[in-house]
């Protein structure tokens, strides 16, 4: 049995048991308060929650899932992983652990077929009830381990949903002195834990009393990993066919052999797990940046590539294997050959550029290894880490790995005491221009030029000064066309990009160029930087130009902000001020706002929300902007949301009676200027944050007329008034659902009739065997037949097939308690399928591409 096997079979068994199957979610999750999915009920937490509907109340999954919290680790040990997955059975507001135990044990035992004198239980404590469960489906009490809080106690936090768990562990034998008084929980290899039950059935309070919860449910993580190795039966994951065959490609990339030794074999495990994060990663949409997601990818692709040369290997290596990731998961992951070339592309690029840095760093490395060597100590100098860093540009956590591998220490303390003073200088990240500024010492760019002041919440058009011209980083003295650029000016008409408003666009010209502004950024306070083109002519410092905003687009902009500030207004005069802002994106004429919400938010409160905005813009309410100090901003009632940082001296919107709000960005100076709005979209983006989606100006308009256009179609599509659409189409949906219903009653009937025709394959051993082949019927109905089968035969085996389009269905069924088992009769006629399943003694079922003969049935039976 391969990993692949237990994936499917493991999502079969529970289909069997009512389940829903749903496909993994993204590992890049709705939820901005993670980095990554990190676990295969991160997806479903709204569902748990009930901040949305799910949409079954069982479902299982195998989840990709990412994790860099331990990746200092990855390597080092047999099972420590960035990317893995984790296939779950959850239960919401369903079955709870009467249900949930017997079923794992049955999974484990009857599809997994391991020993059962292998499995070792530990439960929380005080959950007496698992214990009883357990001991009820064959586990021994001295193989049931009660833990405490700390191992065997699920909470989401310091408050709210939690309960007990319970682990499954596999006894991997006595291999080592000592090993003989483990028990599971306990430090050591003997005994692998691999599959969690989460038992969430409280309600933490805030004085610590655990309150029953209304709805209990089931969250289970069963890691792919580690039973692979236990099924195939290896010392580590890394054995498994999940990295063997990427092993094996290293080996052929660098010639040398994993298993000889242990140094070496470190780095075949971290370049092993690292490529398949990296590529499912790149698949995903990420690239390789300096922030958030894309700097673990990062940091991923440079700590593969530093690993490799461990392994002689200095040059880029690393996209040679990712056409070997695809090959192995891309049957259940398609995304992957999807995306092969941009996965090849993006580690090619970052790991040739990441070797010119390496280059650098490790001749200074080696040369301070020597002089330490020389003088008998162990201590690698604070300044010289962060003349790797800070000069060379090379990562710290590269010294860091690179000191442990040579056994040297160094004094955190002073390099984080010279980061700290690096940090008032060091650039944010910003799009755009980024590339060309990537390497500039940007504080030193503004000693040089000074600052740029910003003059264009009024003003579109002014004569203004070149300071600087930035081209590939460096600051120059003037640029001729067709380059990409970034020009800092003395003064500027032009908004930069942040708090969520878009940065302006236009054109800075004067009769010898034109320059095309794409993008305008301020990576450091009062440094704005405008991207862009020159499209004809030169520019030079010191020319004295025309910076020309688009006002069009800005006005736009202008709209979409202030309708921002009115629907939080809103939000707050319906549901209370403790609705707060999370989060906003301002675009022209579009928006989106993110806040703090628990409830629901049905059809009629959405419409209700946009009726109150509209009334408020149609009063034509002044918008007035005032400058005052922080302290008399917060005093006059000024809101100010998710982590702002402001000077002594802020701005205040202030929509009277409707929103008043600290914000330096620019708006209409009545709401009536903003004409109308259309709210596009509510949806939750992570616990206890939802979103709001809309457009303002003129995209709502469009919107307006858009849907009217598609409510007259409609109407004359069904030759009504346009009033009497929504009746007409609840007529529609209710003789639909009539018309599916009758469908499928008549569906049944003709394969309870079709059953009269079911054709005896053979007799063996006192046991009938039957098939009857059908077309176009699912597997749902095919147990509908198998139930059919039942009444009508009575005794025997019945293989039941079904002709899709694309594919062929196959279910084996047992009528009553015949001694034959139905996984190993679809096992043994699975080849003339062509395809593969799963299942259990009493039920079976696949897919596959070849239609089954009789003949060839009775031949292999």
């Amino acid at each position: 049995m391969e990993s692949k096997d237990i994936r499917e079979n493991f999502l079969v068994f529970f289909e069997n048991k009512n389940h829903l199957r749903l496909k993994s979610a993204s590992l890049i999750p709705q939820d901005p308060t993670l980095l990554f999915t990190s676990a295969g009920m991160v997806p479903l937490k709204a569902y748990y929650l009930s901040e949305e509907e799910p949409p079954g109340k069982r479902i299982a999954t195998v989840q990709k899932c990412l994790r860099t919290n331990d990746i200092d680790n990855v390597g080092y040990t047999a099972r420590h992983h960035t990317f893995f997955e984790m296939l779950g059975n959850f239960s919401i507001g369903d079955y709870f652990k009467e249900e949930a135990i017997p079923w794992a044990y049955q999974y484990v035992t009857e599809v997994l077929n391991l020993p059962k004198d292998r499995l070792w239980i530990s439960v929380y404590k005080d959950d007496l009830e698992s214990k009883e469960i357990w001991k009820k489906v064959g586990i021994v009490p001295e193989k049931i381990i009660l833990l405490g809080e700390e191992d065997n106690f699920w909470k989401m936090g310091a408050v709210g949903p939690c309960g007990p768990c319970s682990e499954i562990y596999f006894d991997r034998g006595i291999k080592k002195p000592g090993e003989e008084k483990q028990l599971p929980g306990d430090d050591g290899e003997r005994f692998l834990e691999f599959w969690n039950l989460v038992f969430t059935q409280f309600d933490r309070q805030a004085n610590g009393e655990l309150k029953p919860l209304p709805k209990r449910n089931i969250d289970t993580g069963l890691g792919l990993e580690r039973v692979t190795s236990i099924i195939e039966g290896v010392e580590t994951d890394f054995e498994t066919d999940l990295f063997l065959p990427i092993i094996k490609k290293i080996e052929d990339i660098s010639r040398e052999k994993y298993g000889i030794n242990e140094k070496k074999d470190r780095s075949f495990r971290i370049i092993a797990d690292h490529i398949r994060a990296i590529s499912f990663l790149i698949a995903e949409g990420l690239v390789p940046t300096n922030e958030k997601r894309g700097y673990v990818l990062r940091r991923l692709i440079r700590r593969s590539a530093l690993f490799g040369r461990g392994l002689d290997l200095e040059e880029a290596f690393l996209h040679r294997i990712v056409p070997v990731v695809v090959d192995s998961l891309n049957t259940f992951y398609p995304e992957l050959s999807e995306n092969k070339d941009k996965i090849i592309s993006n580690v090619k690029n970052e790991e040739e550029r990441f070797n010119l840095t390496l280059n650098g760093g490790f001749e200074y490395f080696k040369d301070q290894c020597k002089k330490i060597e020389a003088s008998g100590g162990k201590e690698f100098s604070a300044d010289a880490a962060f003349y790797l860093y800070d000069t060379l540009g090379f990562p710290i956590e590269l010294t860091k790995l690179l000191l442990k591998e040579h056994d040297l220490n160094f004094n955190n303390e002073k390099f984080d005491e010279y980061l700290e003073e690096q940090r008032e200088r060091a650039r944010k990240a910003f799009s755009g221009g980024k590339s060309f500024t990537e390497r500039v010492n940007l504080v030193k760019v503004k000693e040089e030029v000074g600052i740029t002041d910003f003059i264009g919440y009024d003003v579109f058009l002014s004569k203004v000064k070149v300071k600087g011209i930035l081209k590939n980083g460096n600051l120059v003295s003037s640029v001729s066309e067709g380059k990409e650029i970034s020009v800092i000016l003395d003064k500027t008409p032009f908004y930069a990009e942040k708090g969520g408003q878009a940065g302006d666009k236009g054109i800075i010209k004067n009769e010898k160029f034109i320059f095309i502004v794409e993008n305008t950024e301020t990576p450091i306070s009062d440094l704005i930087m405008h991207t862009g083109k020159i499209k004809s002519g030169s520019i030079k410092v010191g020319d004295t130009v025309e910076a020309s905003v688009n006002s069009e687009r800005r006005h736009a902009i202008m709209r979409a902000h202030t309708s921002v500030h009115i629907l939080q207004g809103v939000l707050r005069s319906f549901f209370g001020e403790n609705i707060g802002q999370q989060g906003s994106a301002v675009y022209p004429d579009e928006f989106r706002f993110d806040f703090n919400f628990t409830g629901k938010m049905n059809d009629e409160m959405f419409g209700k929300i946009e009726r109150e905005i509209n009334d408020i813009i149609m009063n034509g309410i002044p918008v007035c902007v005032k400058e005052m100090t922080f302290d008399e901003a917060n005093k006059s009632g000024a809101l100010a949301f998710f982590g702002d940082k402001y000077g002594d001296t802020v701005r205040v919107v202030d929509i009277a009676g409707i929103s008043k709000e600290f914000c330096g960005g620019t708006h209409v100076s009545d709401t009536g200027d903003i004409h109308c709005v259309v709210l596009t979209s509510f949806r939750s983006v992570a616990s206890g944050i939802k979103r709001i989606e809309g457009f303002s100006g003129k995209k709502a308009y469009q919107a307006i007329l858009g849907k009217g256009r598609i409510l007259k179609k409609i109407a004359r599509i069904l030759s009504v008034d346009e009033k009497s659409v929504p009746d007409r189409m609840e007529e529609i949906f209710a003789e639909n659902k009539e018309l599916k219903r009758e469908l499928h009653q008549f569906k049944l009937k003709g394969i309870e009739s079709a059953l009269d025709d079911i054709i005896l394959i053979t007799e063996k051993d006192g046991i009938s065997f039957y098939f009857k082949e059908f077309h176009s019927v699912s597997f749902a109905e095919l147990r509908k037949a198998l139930d059919m089968a039942r009444k009508k035969l009575k005794r025997g085996v019945v293989l039941f097939s079904s002709i899709e389009a694309d594919k062929v269905l196959l279910l084996v069924g047992k009528l009553a308690d015949e001694n034959v088992s139905s996984i190993e009769i679809f096992n043994k006629v699975s080849p003339l399928l062509n395809g593969r399943g799963g299942g259990n003694e009493r039920l079976a079922q696949g897919s596959g591409t070849a239609r089954i003969s009789v003949e060839d049935l009775k031949e292999k039976l």
